[in-house]
This record gives structure tokens, sequence and C-alpha cells, in this order.
């Protein structure tokens, strides 16, 4: 009960943390550019990417860590925002490897850094045997098309 008074608080006082530049203006955007490059690759456009890295920065933000501290202002702004300048910076250079014939490992190491929830991901399906491969595609007006294949080895 006293964790769920805590979090009640906490999600409806938002303020300006006084976090350090580094955790406000590099840690954040990172993680955004690993939720925006995930979107990415899902088959998100490069809006709904950013619109997807805002969504799950504000998951955070109000879920998880309201459960410890209070959302913060700056971090809902730069997660999403830092985040997909970051990964539409990156996405030439991820494409670009994938294309190389024989990746060397420093670019496979590349690839789990800019994509680290693609990399747990694989690692999930890996030990579960499974592949999937979701899509989605925000359509004309207000339809949504979501295509999940699962293949079991």
């Amino acid at each position: 009960n006293n964790l769920f008074q805590r979090w009640w608080h906490n999600v409806q006082t938002p303020h300006w943390d006084h976090d350090s530049f580094a955790i406000n203006y590099i840690g954040h955007p990172y993680f955004g550019s690993a939720y925006y490059t995930r979107a990415r690759e899902r088959g998100f456009g490069e809006l709904d990417s950013l619109v997807y890295a805002a969504l799950a920065s504000a998951m955070y933000e109000f879920g998880t860590e309201a459960l410890f501290e209070r959302p913060s202002y700056q971090d809902l702004i730069s997660t999403p925002i830092g985040g997909a300048l970051i990964g539409l910076a990156l996405e030439p250079i991820r494409s670009w490897i994938k294309l190389k014939p024989d990746p060397k490992w420093y670019d496979q190491l590349f690839l789990a850094a800019t994509d680290p929830i693609g990399l747990l991901n694989g690692m999930f399906e890996r030990a579960l045997g499974i592949k999937s491969d979701l899509r989605v595609d925000l359509g004309q007006g207000n339809r949504i098309y979501v295509q999940l294949r699962l293949n079991w080895n």
C-alpha cells in the first residue's frame, strides 16, 4: 500500500529534475534512440517512431520510475526528441552494416549497442526457439495495420 501511495503521489507531481547533464542529455537520448530504432526496425515510419519513443519514455517515467521518484519534464522531452535525432543519424550506418556480406565483430557490436532492445529480443527468441516478425503500418485515416508472424523451430 505504501508503494502505491508513493507512486500515486509521484505521478501527480512531475518536476524539472536536477540530474547531471550526462544523465539528462546523454543517457536519456541514448535510450530514446533505442526506442526509436526498435520502432524503425519493426516497420514504423520516422514520425511514428518518434511517437513510439515518446510513449515508451512516458510509460517508463510514469510507470516503473515513478515507484522511486517523480517523473521528470526534461526526461519526457530529451528522451524521445534526442533519441529520434540520434536514431536518424545512426540509421544509414546501421543499414550499411546490415548490407555487408560478412560483418565483423565490431559491426555486430555497433548494431547491438544501437539496438539493445533488439538484441534482448533476439536472445529471448533464440532461447525459446522462435522467430517473430512484427510490422506496423499506420495507414490512411484512423487505420492501423499490425502483422505478427511467429515461426517456431
